[in-house]
């Protein structure tokens, strides 16, 4: 699968640039301050703008004072800038905010507009408040990504695929763990998630606490084995997917600076690394952490930061008439 799912505004803003970039290819202007733009169909507010050497977002200005002009490793932001903006086969000068791509690199302009459609989904308006706020969060995003990244490609694929084949996108989204160091990658009130991704055979690398059995907490793996495609789905493409679906805009964004801070630096690699999704939903089973083969006995108190791998082929799996109503995570990660 891949581009041909639905992104909504992803596919907009895509088709969008094409048509601009096709004009702009036969119409050279020889002033580089010159933009042909056209509006974001649904943020009618806000255009997409193609010039000679950058692709760039225009939003209403936010006023002279209100915020400094910024320029970063692949954007700049000017939001007071005089531009002469070409519409149709009409210019005009235009007082407004802009933000644009240092260069037309393909890595760069499929970022800016997968970052571009998730932030203007989670826009309630063309205020000077929340133009401001786009401007904030894109430049939190781009910042973002010259981090270093603090998971693994493969990893982080597992645990989002495992959010957007959920029956409650939402609720999985929100128990989504925070920080890498956690232990568990979801958890929500009593419920522990734990996603776990391999290429080859059902083999897992487990920490060694993961597996120890704690009273009162239902523990659930959730394994997956991955096919690489390179018509697969990218972790971009799956977060552009799970916030189309996230109806609170204020967690929405939330959701996108969490993903984006997770791949870092590895955002250009990552549009590389895709998986099969109807192999990862065909392969995907879950597993009661009390069945996993762990290592038994007591560990002495100066030994720690054990792992190893559990070979879980021929362990039984979790069979959903043992859930009770309260476990919802897990409920929601088998879809029953």
């Amino acid at each position: 699968m891949g581009r041909e799912l639905d992104f909504g505004i992803v596919s907009l803003l895509e088709s969008l640039f094409d048509s601009l970039s096709r004009i702009m290819s036969h119409k050279r202007s020889s002033d580089s301050n010159d933009l042909r733009a056209e509006p974001i169909v649904g943020y009618e507010w806000a255009r997409l703008g193609v010039g000679t050497d950058s692709i760039v977002l225009l939003l209403p200005t936010t006023g002279a004072a209100a915020m400094p002009k910024q320029d970063l490793e692949h954007i700049t932001i000017d939001p007071n800038a005089q531009y002469q903006v070409i519409i149709g086969e009409t210019s005009r000068s235009e007082n407004i905010s802009v933000i644009a791509t240092k260069g037309l690199d393909g890595w760069l302009v499929t970022t800016f507009l997968e970052l571009t459609a998730m932030l203007l989904q989670a826009s309630q308006s063309p205020s000077p408040q929340s133009v401001q706020q786009f401007i904030r969060d894109l430049v939190s995003l781009f910042r973002a990504l010259t981090q270093p990244s603090t998971r693994t490609l493969q990893g982080l694929w597992g645990e989002l695929f495992l959010i957007h084949q959920s029956a409650d996108v939402g609720l999985l989204a929100r128990a989504w763990h925070a920080t890498p160091k956690d232990r568990y990658d979801f958890v929500l009130g009593h419920e522990r998630l734990e996603a776990k991704t391999t290429t080859g055979p059902r083999i897992h690398t487990f920490g060694h606490l993961q597996l120890a059995p704690v009273s009162g907490l239902r523990v659930t793996v959730a394994s997956m084995i991955l096919l690489p495609s390179a018509d697969g789905t990218s972790c971009g493409d799956l977060t552009a997917l799970i916030t189309e679906r996230i109806e609170d805009r204020e967690f929405q964004n939330g959701f996108v600076k969490q993903v984006v801070k997770s791949v870092g630096d590895n955002w250009q690699g990552q549009a590389g690394v895709k998986f099969d999704l109807n192999h990862a939903s065909n392969a995907l089973r879950f597993f009661d952490v009390v069945e996993i083969p762990r290592v038994t006995g007591v560990i002495p108190a100066e030994v720690s930061g054990i792992s190893y791998q559990s070979d879980i082929q021929m362990t039984k799996e979790l069979a959903p008439n043992v859930l009770g109503p309260t476990d919802r995570l897990t409920r929601a990660a088998m879809n029953v």
